[in-house]
């Protein structure tokens, strides 16, 4: 009996040990890529960061705290000053990251929810600080010069905490109508003189194209006309050396032959009834002419 009793102990010790080891071993965390994790013991939090991976802990005394490192975006929606003292409606996102070397500090100032606790206040306050510097229709037409000197006094107020600032976006600014009215006026104004200087600049390049035109073309007739001068020169220069050489071979004995020559045709044609010569030269009379005569 006594037996029986002490196996039955031994048992129920037996399974309380395997249930307490598991238990101790089934605390384990988990930390994904791009994160960082800080442990935390009986209220103690170990200097060291966790890395991504697994991470055993015991379940009942320790605890595995998790930090975004990613880059993370967060909105701004509210009123803005100018430097006129308008209140202006804006809509601002900024991208910042946590530096995986200051989640330490950080928790310790202001545990997790560290978006809340400082970078709404701190965005707000440099949003503000950075607006208050435009009027209004500044803000609108500097929106980078804007976004970056908000950029500038994020980081320089959350880097001393281990926060960085890699964008400022100003997405909407909601302009009072008396301010946007000029601003319109002002942009269709530069737009007109923009457009009037590209018509001034078309129509002088287009009277440059017509002076070089006539230019090329009074050129071209007046090379025409010089060819045409030079042909006639040429043409004329021929008809006087064909001329001269003409001239050059009738010697008084050819034309004599020549003049000979036709007498004998005339006088086979049959159509001439006298012919006069004094012997140089002959001198005929048309058959119809004598007949009427």
């Amino acid at each position: 009996m006594a037996s029986a009793v002490c196996l039955q102990i031994t048992k129920r010790f037996r399974v309380l040990l395997i249930l307490f080891v598991i238990t101790t071993l089934a605390g384990c965390g988990v930390i994904y890529p791009g994160e960082v994790g800080l442990k935390q013991k009986l209220g103690k939090i170990k200097p060291t960061p966790l890395a991504p991976g697994w991470h055993l802990h015991n379940f009942f005394i320790s605890r595995i705290i998790t930090f975004n490192t990613r880059v993370q975006a967060f909105s701004l929606h509210g009123e803005m000053p100018s430097k006129e003292g308008l209140e202006i409606n804006t809509d601002i996102t900024m991208l910042y990251h946590l530096t995986p070397d200051s989640v330490m500090s950080v928790f310790a100032k202001f545990g997790t929810d560290y978006q809340n606790r400082i970078i709404k206040d701190i965005f707000a306050s440099a949003a503000r600080e950075c607006t208050i510097k435009y009027y209004a229709k500044d803000l609108n037409t500097q929106r980078t010069e804007v976004a970056e000197d908000i950029k500038i006094a994020m980081n320089t107020y959350l880097k001393i905490y281990g926060f960085v600032i890699d964008q400022v976006f100003i997405k909407d600014l909601d302009l009072p109508q008396d301010v946007v009215n000029p601003i319109k006026n002002k942009v269709l104004a530069e737009q007109k003189i923009k457009q009037q200087e590209v018509d001034n600049q078309l129509r002088v390049q287009k009277q440059n194209y017509d002076i070089e035109f006539q230019k090329k073309q009074a050129e071209f007739d007046i090379e025409q006309q010089k060819r045409e001068a030079a042909r006639e020169l040429i043409a004329a220069e021929a008809t006087k050396k064909s001329q001269q050489i003409i001239d050059s071979s009738l010697t008084q004995k050819i034309l004599q032959y020549k003049s000979l020559d036709v007498t004998k045709q005339l006088i086979k044609s049959g159509k001439v009834k006298m012919i006069i010569t004094d012997g140089k030269s002959p001198l005929w009379l048309n058959s119809s002419l004598t007949s009427n005569q």
